[in-house]
C-alpha cells in the first residue's frame, strides 16, 4: 500500500475538471477500482504527479489515506523537458484517436449507463438521428460463418469446462450457505468457453429436436432477421445470397 500523502498534486497541470465530471469519476473508481490499475497515476521520482491529477483528487475525496502501490506508476529517468511533453500528452484530446460508432453504442448500452459512464447525452442522441434501431441488433456486427467440413466432433470438443470446474470447486470448499452456493455455482457456468467451429459441425449431424434446441439456446443461428448475437451463427447459401444482395443494395444507395 502506499500513503496518499506520498503523492503531490501538480501545480502546473493544465486540465481542469467541472463538479458532475469529478462526481462521475469518484463513481468509477468506486464501481471499478480494478481499473486503476491498468490505468495508473503516473508520478516522477518526487512523487509530483505528472499523469492522473484529478484520479488523485477523487482518491482523497473519497477518503481513502492509502492505495495499492498498483495504482502507481513511476516515470523514472524522464529529463524536465519529457515531463513536460507527457503531461500535455496525457491530457490532450489528440490522444484518443478515431470517433465513436454511436449505433454500436447504442445497441450495447442504455442512454442512462452511458450518461453515468461520462458520455454527452444530447450529442450521443444527435448522432442517432436517421438511424434505424428498430432491429435491436445492428447489422454492423460481423458474425462469423463456418463452413462444414462434413466430420462430426466429440461433444467434450464443444466447450472448455476447465476454469469453471476449478471455480466450482473452489465454491463447493467455501465455508458459506447452500443457497449463496447454488447461485454461484450458476454465475461460474459463465466462464465456459464454447468452440463455435466444433459447435456448427455438431450441428449438422444433429437431430432434428436436437437443432431446434440449439438454435433456441443460440448455439447456432440461421435465420438472420431475428438473431440473437449471444452465439455464432452458420447462414444458409441462400440468406449469405440475400446478405450479398442487401449489401450491393446499400452500396448502391451511398453512390
Amino acid at each position: 500500500m502506499i500513503k496518499i500523502d506520498g503523492l503531490k498534486e501538480n501545480e502546473n497541470n493544465p486540465r481542469t475538471i467541472q463538479s458532475e465530471a469529478f462526481q462521475r469519476l469518484c463513481d468509477s473508481i468506486t464501481r471499478d477500482p480494478e481499473f486503476m490499475m491498468l490505468r495508473p497515476i503516473v508520478v516522477d521520482d518526487s512523487g509530483v504527479i505528472l499523469g492522473g491529477n484529478m484520479r488523485y483528487r477523487a482518491i482523497k475525496k473519497l477518503g481513502m489515506s492509502e492505495i495499492p502501490d498498483g495504482w502507481v506508476a513511476k516515470a523514472s529517468n524522464l529529463s524536465e523537458e519529457q515531463k513536460k511533453r507527457f503531461i500535455l500528452v496525457d491530457n490532450s484530446p489528440s490522444g484518443m484517436v478515431g470517433d465513436w460508432d454511436y449505433e454500436i453504442l447504442a445497441n450495447m448500452w442504455e442512454k442512462s449507463e452511458l450518461e453515468a459512464l461520462g458520455f454527452d447525452i444530447e450529442e450521443f442522441s444527435d448522432s442517432l438521428k436517421g438511424v434505424d434501431l428498430e432491429n435491436p441488433y445492428t447489422k454492423k456486427i460481423e458474425t462469423p460463418v463456418y463452413e462444414i467440413t462434413g466430420e462430426k466432433p466429440d461433444l467434450e470438443t464443444l466447450q472448455d469446462k476447465s476454469k469453471t470446474e476449478v471455480l466450482i470447486e473452489e465454491i463447493r470448499a467455501a465455508n458459506i450457505p447452500e443457497d449463496v452456493k447454488a447461485f454461484l455455482y450458476s454465475a461460474a457456468e459463465r466462464h465456459t468457453v464454447f468452440n463455435f467451429r466444433n459447435i456448427a459441425e455438431y450441428y449438422a449431424h444433429a437431430e432434428p429436436e436436437v437443432q431446434n434446441l440449439m438454435e433456441r439456446s443460440a448455439l447456432v443461428i440461421i435465420d438472420y432477421d431475428r438473431a440473437v448475437e449471444e452465439g455464432y451463427v452458420k447462414l444458409t447459401n441462400s440468406l449469405i445470397e440475400q446478405m450479398r444482395e442487401e449489401c450491393a443494395g446499400d452500396d448502391d444507395d451511398a453512390q
